[in-house]
């Protein structure tokens, strides 16, 4: 039943393609360059899996059996873990890398995730996980949120998983990365003298299906200014070249 119901969507959004293929052209670097719009080296993705579903995972203490120097918490819905470490950590200096390496040392499948926002000043990082190495773009059922005191000292983290996940179709052909930019610039979603700094690709919900939720396959575009001071990140559905609406956490608390 899963199948058939993606079948339907995939057939209703790759109608919508059409026109997003005639828009992408060589004309689109001219523009680009006159109005100084950079842009980094594209990925040379082409193909993918348009769609994946997965379950959210209900944790159960049996599964944590095996962890030491942490108390787990699961709060009464079974979707939240929330770990309390015996013995904090305190990491040398907050980046990146040692962020990572304390997620593969102590969280709970740590190497699942992928770091979305580091932001020094609320002394908070968020993860997203990912699947096949790539992000599923802030979903409540698959976000790691890590803390830390002004020593750079852990104490705990908060954490929600997807589990079960699968590919609904293999290897299928992606809208390009430059059709995607020329409907932002087409939008004027784009500035003058903007850097398109980063390019990926993920997955984002797209619906709820027989107790499953279906992901679909999304481009992100990041683009900073440096003169309007202005950093921000576009999420495209890399099936029908659709703009999407994504909150993610810092938005979502702002709101």
């Amino acid at each position: 039943m899963l199948n058939v119901a993606l079948y339907g969507l995939y057939k209703d959004r790759m109608s919508g393609t059409e026109d997003l293929d005639v828009i992408a052209d060589k004309s689109i670097e001219l523009r680009l360059k006159e109005d100084k719009i950079t842009v980094e080296q594209l990925p040379n993705i082409k193909e993918g899996d348009l769609y994946i579903s997965g379950k959210p995972h209900l944790f159960t203490e049996s599964e944590l059996d095996h962890i030491s120097n942490q108390n787990f918490y699961i709060e009464e819905d079974g979707y939240t873990l929330i770990s309390s470490l015996l013995q904090p950590v305190t990491l040398d200096e907050i980046t990146e890398q040692t962020l990572k390496e304390f997620t593969d040392s102590y969280v709970y499948k740590g190497s699942d995730y992928i770091l979305a926002e580091l932001n020094k000043e609320e002394q908070k990082a968020v993860f997203l996980q990912k699947t096949s190495e790539r992000p599923i773009y802030y979903d409540e059922h698959g976000i790691l949120t890590i803390e830390w005191n002004k020593d750079n000292l852990i104490r705990s983290y908060t954490m929600t998983m997807l589990s079960e996940m699968e590919p609904f179709e293999h290897q299928a052909a992606l809208v390009e990365p430059i059709a995607i930019i020329e409907k932002l610039y087409l939008q004027k979603l784009l500035e003058p003298k903007d850097q398109i700094t980063d390019v990926n690709i993920g997955y984002t919900f797209m619906s709820e299906l027989s107790q499953r939720e279906v992901f679909v396959a999304t481009w992100e575009i990041r683009v900073k200014n440096d003169s309007l001071k202005t950093e921000e990140s576009f999420f495209v559905n890399a099936v029908d070249g659709t703009i999407l609406t994504i909150v993610s956490n810092e938005e979502e608390e702002e709101e």
